[in-house]
C-alpha cells in the first residue's frame, strides 16, 4: 500500500480524525506531516475527498470498479467455456481457427 493510500485509508476509517492524529497514528508506517498535507490538498484539489477529508464516495467508486471487473472476468471465463465447448462439435476448420482466435483474447483480458 502506498503512502497516498495508507492516508486515505486512515481517513476513511476514522472520518474524524485531525490531521495531527493522522500524523501520530501514520508516523510508524514512515508517512511524514508534510506527505499528509500534501496528499489531503492534491485529494482535495482533484476531487478525491471533500475539503472535511471524507473519502467515502472515493472508496464506494473504487470497490464498484473492482465488482464490475470481477463480474467482466466472470462474463468472459463462461465465454471461453462457451467457445471451447462449441469447438467440440465444429467440423469447419475455419470456425474451429475463429473461435480459436477469440478464446485467445478473452484469455488475455481475464
Amino acid at each position: 500500500m502506498t503512502k497516498a493510500e495508507r492516508i486515505r485509508r486512515f481517513f476513511y476509517e476514522n472520518p474524524d480524525a485531525s490531521r495531527k492524529e493522522a500524523v501520530e497514528t501514520l508516523k510508524e508506517f514512515g508517512v511524514e506531516e508534510n506527505h499528509i498535507k500534501v496528499t489531503l490538498w492534491k485529494d482535495v484539489k482533484s476531487g478525491i475527498c471533500t475539503s472535511d477529508h471524507d473519502y467515502t464516495q472515493y472508496f464506494e467508486l473504487t470497490k464498484s470498479k473492482e465488482e464490475l471487473s470481477s463480474w467482466k472476468r466472470e462474463v468472459r471465463k463462461d465465454l471461453v467455456e462457451q467457445l471451447l465447448q462449441a469447438n467440440e462439435h465444429e467440423t469447419d476448420s475455419n470456425q474451429i481457427r475463429l473461435n480459436a482466435k477469440t478464446i485467445n483474447q478473452l484469455l488475455a483480458e481475464i
